[in-house]
Protein backbone atom coordinates (compact mmCIF):
# COMPACT_ATOMS: atom_id res chain seq x y z
CA UNK A 1 0.00 0.00 0.00
CA UNK A 2 1.17 3.62 -0.29
CA UNK A 3 2.11 6.07 1.76
CA UNK A 4 0.30 9.06 2.82
CA UNK A 5 1.53 12.37 5.06
CA UNK A 6 -1.81 12.58 7.31
CA UNK A 7 -5.41 10.48 7.70
CA UNK A 8 -8.61 13.11 6.78
CA UNK A 9 -10.50 14.93 9.22
CA UNK A 10 -14.19 13.53 8.80
CA UNK A 11 -16.76 15.21 9.79
CA UNK A 12 -20.18 13.06 10.71
CA UNK A 13 -22.60 15.28 10.11
CA UNK A 14 -24.95 12.67 9.52
CA UNK A 15 -24.61 11.05 12.69
CA UNK A 16 -22.70 12.56 15.27
CA UNK A 17 -23.82 16.52 15.40
CA UNK A 18 -27.18 17.53 17.18
CA UNK A 19 -30.24 17.92 15.19
CA UNK A 20 -29.94 21.41 14.92
CA UNK A 21 -26.51 21.73 13.49
CA UNK A 22 -27.29 18.98 10.88
CA UNK A 23 -30.69 21.20 10.03
CA UNK A 24 -28.16 23.95 9.57
CA UNK A 25 -25.83 22.43 7.47
CA UNK A 26 -29.07 20.90 5.17
CA UNK A 27 -30.29 23.98 4.84
CA UNK A 28 -26.85 24.36 2.74
CA UNK A 29 -26.26 20.92 1.33
CA UNK A 30 -28.54 19.33 -1.47
CA UNK A 31 -27.92 16.14 -2.94
CA UNK A 32 -26.83 16.24 -6.34
CA UNK A 33 -29.65 15.87 -9.01
CA UNK A 34 -29.04 12.91 -10.03
CA UNK A 35 -29.74 11.22 -6.63
CA UNK A 36 -33.66 12.28 -6.98
CA UNK A 37 -34.63 9.68 -9.05
CA UNK A 38 -35.21 7.43 -6.64
CA UNK A 39 -36.63 8.14 -3.22
CA UNK A 40 -34.30 6.12 -1.20
CA UNK A 41 -31.36 7.55 -2.62
CA UNK A 42 -32.96 10.82 -2.43
CA UNK A 43 -33.84 10.62 1.51
CA UNK A 44 -29.62 8.81 2.16
CA UNK A 45 -28.17 11.77 0.25
CA UNK A 46 -30.03 14.55 2.23
CA UNK A 47 -29.88 12.11 5.72
CA UNK A 48 -26.34 10.47 5.54
CA UNK A 49 -23.69 13.06 4.75
CA UNK A 50 -20.13 13.66 6.09
CA UNK A 51 -17.07 15.68 5.10
CA UNK A 52 -13.95 14.37 4.86
CA UNK A 53 -11.27 17.05 4.74
CA UNK A 54 -7.78 16.23 3.55
CA UNK A 55 -4.21 17.99 3.36
CA UNK A 56 -1.89 18.11 0.71
CA UNK A 57 -0.76 14.52 0.45
CA UNK A 58 -3.70 13.27 2.67
CA UNK A 59 -6.71 11.28 2.26
CA UNK A 60 -8.32 7.71 2.45
CA UNK A 61 -6.44 4.81 1.09
CA UNK A 62 -8.98 1.94 -0.07
CA UNK A 63 -11.60 0.71 2.22
CA UNK A 64 -14.44 -0.60 3.07
CA UNK A 65 -17.35 0.03 5.66
CA UNK A 66 -19.95 -1.97 7.43
CA UNK A 67 -22.55 0.40 6.78
CA UNK A 68 -24.17 0.88 3.09
CA UNK A 69 -25.08 4.43 2.59
CA UNK A 70 -25.31 6.44 -0.42
CA UNK A 71 -22.09 8.55 -1.14
CA UNK A 72 -21.22 11.07 -3.15
CA UNK A 73 -17.43 12.51 -3.64
CA UNK A 74 -17.05 16.48 -4.29
CA UNK A 75 -13.57 16.94 -4.81
CA UNK A 76 -12.59 20.95 -4.83
CA UNK A 77 -9.17 20.39 -5.39
CA UNK A 78 -6.07 18.35 -6.23
CA UNK A 79 -6.44 14.72 -7.48
CA UNK A 80 -8.16 12.02 -6.82
CA UNK A 81 -7.05 7.97 -7.69
CA UNK A 82 -9.97 5.79 -8.09
CA UNK A 83 -9.24 1.75 -7.89
CA UNK A 84 -12.13 -0.67 -9.12
CA UNK A 85 -11.46 -4.63 -8.24
CA UNK A 86 -13.17 -7.53 -6.92
CA UNK A 87 -13.33 -8.26 -2.95
CA UNK A 88 -11.28 -10.90 -2.30
CA UNK A 89 -13.12 -14.33 -1.19
CA UNK A 90 -14.12 -13.60 2.22
CA UNK A 91 -15.74 -16.06 4.47
CA UNK A 92 -18.09 -13.71 6.80
CA UNK A 93 -18.75 -9.88 6.84
CA UNK A 94 -15.59 -7.83 6.89
CA UNK A 95 -14.65 -4.27 7.62
CA UNK A 96 -11.08 -3.24 5.75
CA UNK A 97 -9.28 -0.29 7.20
CA UNK A 98 -7.27 2.35 4.97
CA UNK A 99 -5.01 0.20 2.48
CA UNK A 100 -5.66 -3.39 4.42
CA UNK A 101 -7.97 -4.60 1.48
CA UNK A 102 -4.79 -4.65 -0.84
CA UNK A 103 -3.67 -7.59 1.22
Amino acid sequence: AGSRLNAPYIWHVKDQELLETKQDVQRWWLPPYFINASHSNAWQGAETFEFWFALVGGGAMAHTDSYCDTAVSLQLKGAKRWRLMLLPPLDRVADFADGQIYG
